[in-house]
């Protein structure tokens, strides 16, 4: 599609939300996870000035995506049964423009999770209003796929973590 470089981003144009592949029913806005790398403060080593927050690569803090919904709906309480792993795959449509020519463009971002519900909101009920009651699911795996190239995937009961298509934890587990 072109050099990135040449790419202004823009906006999502717009987005759905699947489970195990079946569309789900949530409302305009799903808040993404965090990707906290889990560090360690190293003080005192000879030669250092000060201190240091080092990455300890491949192992990320506990995070959650909050899925919302419009009103209380069978896919907030199907997605509540911990006896199975919940698959969640959204798929956006990002709208870019193209600086040499200026046409609109668009590039597929597809974030696929896999993990548990820890958290359902029933929301609210209000005469003629919307509900908004949300999910919270805590992700052991992520992968972001844009413009039909990974470019991140961290599986974290498989210690796995691939940043642009490099395995970064090869070297580890050759090691261990």
């Amino acid at each position: 599609m072109g050099n990135i470089g040449n790419m202004v981003p823009e906006l999502y144009n717009n987005y759905n939300v699947y489970s195990a592949g079946k569309l789900i029913g949530v409302t305009g806005e799903t808040e993404m996870p965090e990707l906290e790398q889990l560090t360690e403060t190293i003080e005192g080593a000879a030669g250092v000035g000060g201190e240091i927050e080092a990455v300890a690569t491949g192992h990320f803090a506990s995070s959650k995506i909050t899925i919302p919904f419009a009103i209380l709906h069978e896919d907030q309480m199907s997605l509540m049964n911990t006896g199975t792993v919940l698959e969640l795959t959204l798929r956006s449509a990002a709208q870019f423009t193209d600086r040499t020519t200026g046409a609109t463009k668009n590039k597929g971002i597809v974030i696929a999770l896999r993990g548990k519900c820890t958290k359902n909101t029933l929301g609210t009920m209000k005469r003629g209003g919307k509900g908004e009651g949300e999910i919270e699911v805590e992700w052991t795996y992520i992968k972001i796929t844009i413009d039909g190239t990974d470019r991140l995937l961290i599986d974290k009961l498989n210690f796995k973590y691939e940043v642009d298509g490099k395995d970064v934890l090869a070297d580890i587990r050759s090691l261990i």
